[in-house]
């Protein structure tokens, strides 16, 4: 197996988590908000081990959603500690599937994606979290321009302005800030965040026309930031249903779902006809 030369998806874990926590924390102005008043390292160590500021981050995610305060749901992203859980979120998920596109043949091509697309000339990261895995991306395909997109005027925004002057890569706040077409655009653990998934896909197609997506959805799952209904084109969605209208609208954009030896099938690659 062809190993991957990203020190983010090289190194043990337990040692980039303790660099990241101690840099990000000396790094980003940090402290504003009124549940937790200062950031604490110890606190966010814990945090990553017992999952507790998931909890209770997603717990206030639903009871906003139940009261119909989307703006005060939303508050949940510049929370102090979310960090925390986009570190985990990159640990258990986008670094396994960075390997995955990387050494791991795609069935049909019979070589991994990253070789298969070699040549592009832009990549996406949408939804960034704390820049490892746009990084990461850079490292991978260092002949295309990368991006990372993020939520202006949050915690994670600052540091990602860090890690993308580092990692040669530049960070936006939407795909329509992106000047390349015809790239990859790396989805994990995204569109289940946006109310309008599907019109968002259309929309990202429409400005920046990739050849590639990689996607791992978990639309029907609980989480911070997943919705309990999905709304298109004026008609609300239950969350067990979007997935499959995710894909079937990807389809009638005009990609082809690759069949991958993947462990679980994810992340899936949808690939331009």
């Amino acid at each position: 197996m062809k190993k991957t030369r990203s020190p983010f998806l090289n190194e043990p874990p337990q040692k980039l988590m303790r660099r990241f926590i101690y840099n990000y924390a000396a790094t980003v102005s940090i402290g504003k908000c009124q549940a937790s008043p200062s950031f604490n390292i110890d606190r966010a160590l814990h945090f990553i081990r017992t999952n507790e500021c998931f909890e209770f981050l997603t717990d206030k995610w639903y009871e906003q959603l139940d009261n119909g305060d989307l703006a005060g749901a939303y508050s949940v992203y510049d929370d102090d500690y979310y960090v925390t859980d986009l570190w985990n979120c990159f640990k258990q998920l986008s670094r396994k599937y960075l390997r995955n596109i990387s050494t791991i043949p795609i069935t049909d091509e019979q070589k991994p994606l990253t070789e298969i697309l070699n040549s592009t000339q832009s990549v996406v990261d949408i939804g960034c979290g704390i820049g490892f895995t746009t990084s990461s991306l850079k490292q991978l395909f260092p002949l295309a321009k990368v991006y990372g997109t993020n939520l202006k005027d949050t915690k994670q925004w600052e540091w990602c302005r860090k890690m993308a002057k580092d990692y040669d890569w530049k960070l936006v706040t939407g795909v329509k800030e992106i000047e390349q077409k015809s790239g990859l655009v790396f989805a994990s653990e995204y569109f289940e965040h946006i109310l309008n998934p599907i019109e968002h896909v259309q929309e990202i197609v429409h400005e920046i026309e990739p050849k590639c997506f990689v996607i791992a959805n978990a639309f029907n799952t609980r989480s911070i930031g997943h919705f309990t209904e999905y709304r298109h084109q004026g008609t609300t969605i239950p969350q067990d249903k979007i997935s499959r209208q995710f894909n079937s609208s990807l389809s009638e954009l005009g990609y082809v779902k690759l069949k991958t030896e993947f462990w679980n099938g994810r992340p899936n690659i949808w690939m331009e006809k």
